[in-house]
């Protein structure tokens, strides 16, 4: 599927079980913005869940770019300026951008020393996906809640910079963005997926995503292939709700 087809594929899925989410807003309809959400999770993977694994990678990177720079400046002057004669002023460039692309790497690497290490077994991208759904169930379930009361503005935190200078507004966006973080649905049947786990079921169905990319069983242990194939996830499975 392309991009765009994913992202309409997911808004109708979206629609189809949070009606409300027709809605418009900017000149689209609030599902295609929740397909979006889903998407970027699929891609950040483990980053969406705040871990990382690139801090080698990063640091492999650091060292190339010194080396780089280093070996360009052990050639003498008449070499340089002979890439130029010859018309590679490419190659003069990169140099110039190597030393700044060398302090934004360190700069990462600085700031991803701080980031958890992701695991190797977990299935991070269907985690990712399992949150983002979540996510957007929260949104709509807030939405849900607010429209028609004094609080109907804050429904999806689109007023949040507006609100700075009422503290009284504050406390509201600081309470809908704790929901966002927080809220995990719930349902009163453990031998069945509700409605949030059938909407996780429709989302992560062969067909959106890759086969060999995620697939999230909101019914736990029907078989042993996310054992076998990806590695069960260890937290407790938002479709489970």
């Amino acid at each position: 599927m392309t991009d765009k087809t994913i992202t309409e594929t997911l808004a109708d899925i979206v629609t189809q079980h949070l009606p409300t989410a027709t809605r418009t807003r900017d000149g689209e309809t609030i599902a295609q913005g929740y397909a979006r959400t889903i998407i970027h999770a699929d891609v950040a993977a483990e980053k969406w869940l705040g871990f990382s694994n690139e801090l080698p990678a990063l640091e492999d990177l650091s060292r190339a770019l010194r080396d780089v720079r280093r070996a360009f400046n052990s050639l003498s002057l008449h070499t340089k300026l002979s890439f130029q004669r010859l018309g590679y002023e490419a190659l003069i460039e990169l140099m110039v951008r190597a030393e700044l692309a060398e302090e934004s790497v360190s700069a990462r690497i600085r700031s991803e020393r701080s980031v958890p290490v992701a695991g190797a077994k977990r299935n991070w991208r269907a985690a990712a996906v399992a949150d983002a759904c979540r996510t957007v169930w929260a949104a709509e379930d807030w939405h849900s809640r607010v429209t028609g009361t004094s609080l109907e503005w804050a429904s999806g935190g689109v007023n949040a910079l507006a609100a700075f200078s009422d503290p009284a507004r504050m406390e509201v966006c600081r309470v809908y963005y704790e929901w966002i973080r927080s809220m995990a649905p719930e349902h009163d049947k453990a031998d069945a997926p509700g409605p949030f786990g059938r909407f996780l079921e429709d989302v992560t169905c062969p067909g959106i995503f890759p086969p060999d990319a995620i697939r999230v069983r909101p019914n736990l242990r029907t078989d042993n292939e996310a054992n076998e194939i990806h590695g069960r996830t260890d937290h407790r499975h938002p479709g489970r709700a």
